[in-house]
């Protein structure tokens, strides 16, 4: 009986301590990954101006758009969607979002504007600008 009524002490304590150093404040740590563009719409050149709407498939609810990200060269424009989800379980589903983008370029000509999808994968669209 004796060993019993220590060992309750002894996890009493243990559980005392535990919620003690428990930390409650509320963080938000969102994950963030390249979500797939899957459609380039609405193309509207205006100068050196092209401001179009995307087509971005997700794989889970959670996902929300956060930001893009531009690599340009002389050969190429390469657009990447970034997406953020608050959560690190999610409730599957295929589904899609719109979000408007405008690039900007310095100088006129044939463009090629490669839309990120999946691994190598890109969505490839020809514009001019005047």
């Amino acid at each position: 009986m004796k060993k019993f009524k220590f060992l309750t002490q002894v996890l009493f304590l243990v559980l005392l301590f535990a919620f003690a150093n428990c930390d409650n404040s509320v963080t938000s740590e969102y994950r963030y990954e390249k979500l797939s563009v899957i459609d380039v719409k609405d193309i509207a050149v205006t100068g050196n101006q092209v401001s179009m709407k995307l087509t971005v498939s997700i794989r889970e609810l959670c996902w929300e758009f956060n930001n893009t990200k531009v690599e340009q060269s002389a050969e190429e424009t390469i657009v990447t969607v970034i997406g953020k989800a608050e959560s690190l379980f999610c409730q599957p589903a295929f589904s899609s979002f719109e979000t408007d983008f405008t690039l900007t370029f310095d100088s006129p000509g044939e463009k090629l504007i490669r839309f990120w999808q999946w691994n190598d994968e890109f969505l490839e669209v020809k514009i001019n600008i005047p």
